[in-house]
């Protein structure tokens, strides 16, 4: 009898470790922050410890640096602590970020358009875009390819691709939407 209660004792200790466990394994930091913009369909997820750059930050230097303040919805997370839209615009970027931009495109310039296009947008990415660029003095040399895929849904296509340089800047993660 005393042998059985003792068992009794030992599997309740035992099962009170298990949900102290996975009680706390609940309660430690996520991956992952989830960029979401669900009126565009656009959806990402960044590393937890990136800091979201403010919004009026980047469309000021959007428009000092592009004339315009970007499309009808602009956001950029960056890896450093005080992140600013002036570290990856100027391409003097010392940490990794990523940048979104969604935009409404008329049927003109959604056929003028194409996927190497979207790409090259805003950094040299294509194989062709890296040549020209660097033949120009282009800061940003040694790009490595990681990943190309192609993202689609049923009202937008674009285009993604992971990639680093030895600045660890990545090129932008562009959607964008034809009426």
């Amino acid at each position: 009898m005393a042998s059985k209660a003792h068992r009794v004792v030992q599997g309740l200790v035992g099962g009170c470790a298990v949900l102290l466990g996975v009680a706390l394994s609940g309660c430690a930091a996520p991956q992952f922050t989830y960029v979401a913009n669900s009126s565009t369909n656009t959806y990402f997820k960044v590393p937890y410890a990136w800091h979201k750059i403010s919004d009026s930050s980047l469309s000021s230097e959007l428009k000092s640096a592009t004339g315009g303040a970007g499309g009808a919805w602009t956001v950029a997370y960056e890896a450093g602590q005080k992140p600013t839209a002036g570290d990856f615009l100027s391409f003097g970027a010392t940490h990794p970020f990523v940048f979104a931009e969604v935009g409404q495109l008329n049927s003109t310039a959604s056929n003028e358009l194409s996927y190497d296009t979207l790409r090259d947008f805003f950094l040299p990415v294509t194989s062709t875009a890296r040549q020209n660029a660097s033949a120009q003095g282009f800061p940003l040399t040694g790009f490595k390819q990681v990943r190309d895929q192609m993202l689609s849904a049923r009202a937008c296509t674009g285009s993604g691709r992971r990639s680093s340089t030895p600045s660890t800047a990545a090129p932008p993660t562009r959607s964008m939407r034809s009426p």
